[in-house]
């Protein structure tokens, strides 16, 4: 096949056989052939884990790197959401797939080459020799050793993890923060993901590794990281790590409890006893209910002992009669009627916040009021990601309509995250905060009528909302987060109105049925991947305001047939209209200073590069060609509109881009 013909998918397949079966000087001569891939990372873990360091190093040296963005087009051409390929030069991996490390299925031993051949992975000491060459040239290929420290650790791999301290190998700010605090999604799905794989066993070990690196902070908490843990929580020694050692360590106490019944084990149970867990009689008996339908005497014995040496049974008794009087005379929106439906908290203005659901329908209707308080928001009171038990988290996933009063202010982070049935819900006039992923995966969700008063729709609020037809975005919006509307498939027309100054990458991305989208005169940049993969968007203005398209915006708009690039616009980003198969013109101002893209002719090391005579007689070589990778890398029918002199002409002419003057 000519060089010219090769898809990227295909140079990078190319690339990663030569680092398995070739040699060190053969590989160096296929990635002259290749030129500078996008995505060369896979290929040089396979060169750190299978081969050695010679051929690490001609691949380093052919240009080679470890960087590799996580986007759509990395999917296509890697097959998988492989994050980072140095982790291929440890022993272990995890037992299960992680999200974002999917690479660590396909490479635990060997792996298949030429004429049906097998590749172990090579002996340890190599894979040392292979480390200290990244070391040395860290810049070069894009190598972290603080990352690959932190994946030795969570995979178990004391060897690396020694050599890497060795050599003074140190976790980022950025990780620790992310360990800390807060970091972007891909990073806590692989965090959550290794945590969920640790063993019981190692849960403590190897956690105690990672906090001694945070210089005393503690590691922070969340939902999904909860989550993670909790099956080895059912050891005492892992709890106790748990509690000192994460930030706001809240814990379902209930399920638990349950879990240990589950499992016939009563050290938890104790546990449970010594701090207060099974104070309330209600808790106690439920789970006594719980272990003797489950069947499970010793749990139940232990529960019923525990009962008869703590309870106070005639107290216990009268105190629940008058609990039953109460409940039998209270006002409809009163604290006893309300709290077997609801659970809540106060916050600091007074109002309260909506954390729980409690009931059984699939209709609700959420109070304005509970007692004498206001309930002016609404936490994840309906999400099945909440930690519940999984009999609620169960039932949430059944809920289809609900009705929230004029007195909420906000619907808050992840508010109905999961409840894929949930067809119809008010957001009402009182609203003017809506949190991230508030509406994720709300699936059956037809509609969002957002009200005047919102000034920011936040990251991934309506993510995966597959049956989403109709969204209103109001004046009062400023800012469109990451991925606000990503993958909304069936949504075909949206409107953004003038106000709004910023929207975030993905916002839009992967919107298959979107043909029409308005942009406002008022935003200053299209963000990265903001339309990717809109395979129905026919045409778009891009208003006078703008001054950068960054990086993959239009990438995979199969439909788009023509765009002009108004004159403000200075910078386009890479792969901005690449797989546009339909786009035929493209309208480039003189005032673009930059175009993304990688070429032999913008990177003068590569340009000097002698391609092997095999090769220049297969491609029919001349000096006009030049292989590249540009912001129209397969759109084949593209023809820029240029003017005489521009930066535009000249990054044409490189990179054998057909173009026309502007009449």
């Amino acid at each position: 096949m000519e060089l010219e013909n090769l898809s990227l998918p295909e140079k990078t397949k190319k690339l990663e056989y030569a680092a398995l079966n070739l040699s060190p000087k053969e590989i160096a001569e296929v990635c002259a052939e290749v030129g500078k891939l996008e995505y060369s990372a896979r290929a040089l873990g396979l060169a750190c884990r299978y081969r050695g360091v010679d051929c690490v190093r001609a691949l380093a040296e052919g240009g080679a790197d470890f960087h590799a963005e996580l986007s759509n087009y990395m999917v296509e051409t890697y097959e998988s959401y492989g994050y980072d390929f140095s982790i291929m030069l440890l022993d272990n991996f995890p037992k299960q797939t992680v999200p974002y490390l999917m690479i660590t299925t396909e490479y635990k031993e060997s792996v298949k080459c030429e004429g049906g051949k097998t590749l172990a992975p090579i002996g340890f000491d190599k894979r040392v020799e292979v480390l200290d060459y990244l070391c040395e040239n860290r810049e070069k290929v894009e190598f972290d050793p603080g990352e690959l420290l932190y994946y030795a650790i969570l995979f178990g791999d004391k060897r690396m993890t020694e050599e890497l301290e060795k050599r003074s190998a140190e976790f980022s700010d950025n990780r620790k923060k992310m360990l800390t605090d807060k970091g972007e999604r891909k990073d806590l799905y692989i965090w959550t993901g290794l945590l969920e794989n640790l063993s019981e066993k190692n849960f403590v070990p190897v956690l105690s590794q990672i906090t001694k690196r945070l210089d005393g902070v503690k590691l922070h908490c969340t939902e999904g990281i909860y989550f993670a843990c909790e099956d080895k929580l059912l050891k005492v020694e892992n709890l106790e790590f748990y509690f000192e050692n994460f930030d706001k360590p809240k814990i379902n106490k209930i399920d638990i409890m349950r879990k240990s019944v589950d499992r016939s084990r009563t050290e938890p149970l104790e546990y449970a006893a010594e701090n207060g867990w099974l104070k309330q009689p209600k808790k106690r008996d439920e789970l006594i209910e719980y272990s003797q339908k489950k069947g499970n005497t010793e749990c139940t014995a232990w529960l019923m002992d525990f009962k008869n040496r703590t309870a106070d049974l005639a107290a216990e008794r009268a105190k629940a009669e008058k609990q039953t009087e109460r409940e039998l005379n209270a006002a409809p929106d009163s604290v006893t009627a309300l709290k077997p439906l609801w659970s809540w908290k106060k916050r600091e203005d007074g109002g309260l916040v909506i954390t729980g659901y409690k009931g059984n329908e699939t209709e609700v209707s959420v109070p304005p009021k509970i007692g004498k308080d206001t309930v002016t928001a609404l936490g994840m009171a309906f999400s099945p990601a909440a930690r519940v038990t999984n009999e609620v988290s169960d039932f949430r996933e059944t809920i289809t309509r609900v009705t929230l009063p004029e007195t909420i202010t906000e619907i808050c982070d992840d508010a109905f995250l999961g409840c894929i049935a949930l067809e119809s819900v008010n957001i009402p006039k009182s609203v003017v905060k809506i949190g991230k992923g508030a509406f994720e995966l709300c699936r059956a969700l037809r509609e969002a009528d957002i009200p005047e008063g919102v000034a920011e729709i936040s990251d991934n609020a309506f993510h995966h909302c597959d049956s989403l037809e109709f969204v209103s975005i109001p004046e009062s919006v400023k800012k469109i987060g990451g991925g606000a509307f990503w993958y909304c498939c069936i949504l075909e027309r949206v409107h953004i109105p003038n106000g709004v100054t910023e929207i975030v990458s993905s916002a839009f991305a992967d919107c298959g049925k979107l043909k029409v989208i308005e942009l406002p005169d008022t935003l200053r940049e299209l963000p990265h991947h903001m339309l990717d993969g809109c395979v129905e968007l026919e045409s778009v203005v891009i208003p006078k305001s703008i001054t950068a398209i960054q990086g993959y915006v239009f990438y995979n708009c199969r439909k788009l047939k023509r765009i002009d690039i108004p004159d403000s616009v200075k910078k386009i980003g890479e792969y901005a209209f690449s797989r546009c198969a339909s786009l035929e013109t493209i309208v480039i101002p003189e005032g673009v200073e930059e175009i993304g893209g990688r070429s032999f002719a913008d990177n003068p090391s590569l340009r000097r590069v002698e391609l092997p005579r095999s090769l220049k007689k297969a491609v029919n070589f001349s000096s006009k060609f030049t292989p590249t990778m540009t912001v129209f890398d397969n759109s084949p029918n593209v023809t820029a509109v240029v003017c005489p002199k521009s930066y535009a002409e000249r990054y044409c002419k490189r990179n054998n881009i057909p173009f026309i003057y502007k009449g």
